[in-house]
């Protein structure tokens, strides 16, 4: 028994200390998920309907709104009876059922496809909202399902984003990858504006009139007696998110995997599930239900002094098999009250981690559940303080602004292994990542599996993605608004259209028609049938998947992604949808014209004094290399104000470059000295000028011939200065 209990204690011991690679690959900070959340639930709680806005398909810039639409109305009534539970499911796997099992296998494309849909992390929205909203008639649970949708919608964009700039998902290696995720999603969080409650809270004010009472609560006399009642939007903390009501949801459909369940045959896969406690324990629970069944098999067999003997052998065992899955069930029921507690004190909890409340409720489930759990007989109690030990093994490493010593020690060795830094180094990084984002951001290392880091210094990122104006830190309360902010307005509208109703999606589809796009919204709800991971970017190009079967596409995004265009903006890190990317068809051939007759040559005229050497042409501007692109100005035309800069970018890097909005900024300055600042990039020719229709890539060494169109102030173009990855360079284009 001893031999068997300490190997079962090893396995644990082993679990938590394997838990503490799976860094969370958060896209944004809890903190913005719960902000973009709470945006949209105001929108919708207010009169049942969302506005959704239009986006301008050539400068994906917002036009205005495109119309309001309804909300489904099981969904209205969920966000209104359970917004606690709302934002407890827009933690999502962040959280829930616990933070491993959320990062290492609902997040990756590991688990397989239910009919008529995605593999890997659909598999696991489509469940939950197949369980939790259509068929419950709980309101909080109807809320947690649609929390957890939301929660994948801010990860499709904002991963699309961080990967941009990082180099790629998630890695720790090569570490300097993990280090600018960590850097940039934390300065993101920095900037985030300060999320207000959509329901308002009733506050008493002012002091009782009975002198008595006054005295005894030692009130000030200057106020006017009498109690007044103010209803207000106060902030959101931790204390308003509550699985109060979806406990058992959550333990019935997402951590007890029995065997023959959707959870076992489909759902728990890839190789991190031996280290997922409700696999782990499931598992453990199978084996030993197994022996019981056979226990209880044989025993019917047996008759008189038979059972009496077996009964005396093989019964004591049998009793304590059945205890201990009724320890493993107990245990597994508490699981996400725990992984609840954890994520208050960890995931989403203001002014940093609280790490000893963390400690505290792991402790206290250690000492309740997972010790039985384990078999561990009552004697064996030094167990438990060698397990409280190690706590800090099963925290969301290095993700929240402050840890404790106790809780960084089991870091020591993978974080300065893994990244050359110490772990209060890395926590620094963490807790104030506005000091460390041109040290980390500059840098052009971090790229893998093809990608390359986009390099860029804290002024810029402020003033081309925030849109605040500051240089660096120097006003905190400047922050990024939804409407300039892509990634974050995307979230918003993504999120809304999840939330409607049947007729709600057929006005958007009639909206889009008057645009001349024809969309069919056929899914039940938006966020299903398409996003295989929530760790990867670009999750609407139907991407090839490690996985079996088709790699599905949302409607929106179909036939080009005209319907996408209009409703999304554009945005860092996107590559072109399917049809964009295709090069325009060859023209037809031409038929060669009939032979024409050609003339008798006439005798050579007499010979001529040479003619004197022409004056030498103004040699064209040199090429010249700036951030990844080689840069040759071919053209410079002026009509009236308006002038032309066609250019020819190479890409001298081995890596594709996606030229999107603000990847290269062009500075023209003209004989005068006043300069204008051009981000947008142009087809070479056409008229009117065409914008791409999707974001053009320049494989490694191929090139792509663009223009820049200025309007002039009055003064010649003196000179053009191209900025890329934090490299400048001019270009003196002729007028002194």
């Amino acid at each position: 028994m001893r031999r068997r209990t300490m190997r079962w204690v090893a396995a644990v011991l082993a679990m938590t200390t394997a838990l503490t690679p799976a860094l969370p690959a958060w896209a944004w900070k809890p903190s913005t998920h719960i902000y973009l959340a709470e945006e949209a639930m105001r929108d919708a709680v207010d009169d049942g309907r969302v506005t959704l806005f239009e986006v301008d398909p050539e400068t994906g810039e917002v036009l205005g709104a495109l119309g309001d639409f309804e909300v489904d109305p099981k969904a209205l009534a969920a966000l209104r009876q359970g917004a606690a539970q709302f934002r407890a499911g827009v933690l999502g796997p962040d959280a829930y059922p616990d933070i491993l099992t959320g990062q290492q296998i609902i997040h990756p494309d590991e688990s397989a496809a239910e009919a008529g849909g995605a593999s890997g992390s659909d598999a696991w929205l489509a469940w939950i909202y197949r369980r939790g909203f259509s068929e419950s008639a709980d309101p909080r649970v109807n809320a947690f399902a649609l929390g957890y949708l939301v929660h994948a919608a801010g990860d499709v964009f904002a991963h699309t984003y961080v990967n941009h700039f990082s180099g790629g998902e998630f890695t720790l290696s090569p570490p300097e990858n993990a280090v600018k995720h960590l850097s940039l999603e934390g300065y993101i969080g920095e900037r985030t504006p300060p999320t207000v409650n959509t329901f308002t809270t009733r506050i008493a004010t002012g002091r009782p009139c009975n002198s008595r009472k006054q005295e005894d609560l030692d009130l000030p006399d200057d106020e006017p007696c009498g109690v007044r009642y103010r209803s207000l939007n106060l902030p959101v903390t931790n204390s308003d998110t509550s699985i109060e009501g979806v406990e058992d949801f959550i333990w019935r459909e997402m951590v007890d995997v029995r065997p023959g369940t959707p959870l076992a045959d489909r759902l728990y896969r890839g190789e991190a599930v031996n280290r997922s406690i409700p696999y782990l324990f499931s598992t453990l629970r199978a084996g030993l239900q197994d022996k019981v069944d056979a226990y209880e098999a044989r025993r019917a067999t047996l008759r008189g002094a038979e059972r009496v003997a077996f009964d005396v052998t093989s019964g004591p065992g049998a009793a304590y098999q059945k205890a201990w899955i009724e320890d493993i069930d107990a245990g597994l029921r508490a699981w996400p009250a725990t992984s609840h507690e954890i994520a208050q004190a960890l995931v989403f909890s203001q002014g940093g981690a609280d790490v000893d409340r963390a400690q505290a409720a792991m402790g206290l489930y250690v000492r309740e559940h997972l010790l039985s759990m384990m078999g561990t007989p009552d004697g064996l109690v030094f167990t438990a303080a060698m397990i409280s030990d190690l706590i800090g093994a099963i925290m969301p490493d290095a993700l929240e602004e402050a840890l404790s010593e106790l809780a960084r020690a089991p870091l020591d060795m993978l974080v300065d292994a893994a990244t050359g830094l110490t772990v209060d180094q890395w926590a620094d990084y963490i807790s104030r990542p506005h000091a460390h984002f041109d040290d980390v951001m500059l840098g052009s290392a971090g790229g893998h599996s093809g990608t390359a880091a986009r390099p860029i210094d804290i002024a810029t990122f402020n003033r081309e993605e925030l849109k605040i104006d500051d240089a660096g830190y120097a006003d905190p309360s400047l922050k990024w608004s939804v409407d300039r902010f892509a990634p974050a307005f995307n979230t918003v509208q993504l999120t809304k259209m999840l939330l409607l109703s049947g007729q709600g999606r057929r006005d958007l589809e009639a909206a889009l028609r008057s645009r001349g796009i024809n969309v069919s919204l056929e899914s039940d709800n938006m966020m299903l049938g398409w996003v295989r991971s929530l760790d990867a970017g670009n999750q609407w190009q139907a991407l090839p998947s490690k996985q079996p079967g088709a790699s599905p596409q949302p409607a929106l995004a179909r036939d080009g992604g005209q319907a996408w265009r209009r409703l999304f903006m554009a945005q860092l890190g996107e590559a072109p949808i399917a049809e964009e990317a295709q090069p325009a068809p060859a023209p037809e051939p031409v038929e060669p014209p009939p032979p024409v007759e050609q003339p008798q040559p006439e005798p050579p005229p007499p010979p001529r004094p040479p003619a004197p050497a022409p004056a030498p042409v103004p040699p064209r501007p040199a090429a010249a290399a700036v951030g990844p692109y080689d840069v040759q100005i071919e053209t410079l035309e002026r009509s009236g104000r308006t002038v032309r800069v066609v250019a020819t970018l190479g890409n001298g890097s081995a890596v594709p470059q996606h030229l999107s909005s603000g990847q290269i900024r062009a500075i023209l300055t003209d004989s005068d000295g006043a300069s204008q600042e051009r981000n947008q990039v142009w087809r070479a020719s056409g008229e009117p000028p065409q914008t791409f229709s999707g974001t053009p890539v320049i494989q490694p060494g191929a090139k792509l011939r663009i223009r820049w169109i200025f309007q002039a102030e009055g003064g010649l173009p003196r000179d053009l200065t191209l900025i890329s990855g934090g490299e400048s360079v001019t270009f003196d284009l002729g007028a002194d």
